[in-house]
């Protein structure tokens, strides 16, 4: 089986030539999440929330691990929350596994869990739209090899530009996503998510109109 690591462990000679981005911290814990998910044990875990002041101590039951944009999240049942949440490596203070196990639940299943999501940020209260956006500027071929999202699809050619439609629950990570693209991307439908770009896109123009 391919696998890059065994790929890149076999190139020592010229490793240094062999540039990828680096990742913060946090994936000194992965050997602990594999070894519990591996098991179903429950793990004790003092995380730093951006939101809190200070860190929280709880336990948690590993459903699985996801690797976005250089880092890595656990989706994980706590029991301190009474709901299953996503978590970053990277402000994690200490894991620990337990001895104690867990049962996976039967509905749970981690190739389809984010499928109408973006990136790692879950709004269950919301249900996914289509999304119709217009590409300007020849941004379709980058989007044809690299789609946004799996359910990514060009439907048709209107003069200058491509449009594009998606399945997609619209959360903070894809705005910010075909925010990165600048004027080569607008939103068509729905409203609301062309609203919310464009109340970003005016803050910035106030931003750098001041210069």
């Amino acid at each position: 089986t391919f696998s890059i690591s065994n790929l890149l462990n076999d190139c020592g000679d010229i490793r240094e030539r062999i540039l990828l981005e680096s990742i913060p911290s946090g994936q000194q814990y992965l050997t602990a999440f594999i070894e519990a998910m591996r098991g179903n044990f429950t793990m004790e875990m003092t995380y730093q929330s951006f939101n809190r002041t200070e860190p929280s101590t709880y336990t948690i039951e590993p459903y699985c691990i996801k690797f976005f944009k250089q880092r890595w999240y656990v989706v994980a049942y706590s029991e301190l929350a009474e709901e299953t949440r996503t978590y970053a490596f990277d402000r994690i203070q200490s894991i620990k596994v337990n001895e104690s196990h867990f049962k996976l639940p039967n509905d749970f299943d981690a190739g389809t869990y984010f499928v109408n999501s973006f990136g790692i940020i879950i709004e269950k209260d919301k249900k996914p739209e289509k999304v119709t956006i217009n590409v300007y500027n020849e941004q379709e071929k980058y989007l044809d090899k690299l789609p946004l999202h799996p359910s990514q699809q060009r439907v048709a050619k209107e003069g200058d530009h491509y449009v594009y439609n998606y399945f997609v629950v619209p959360t903070f990570d894809f705005k910010q996503a075909i925010l990165s693209y600048g004027s080569c991307l607008e939103v068509v439908t729905p409203k609301w998510f062309a609203d919310w770009i464009a109340d970003d896109v005016e803050a910035m123009h106030e931003f750098y109109s001041k210069r």
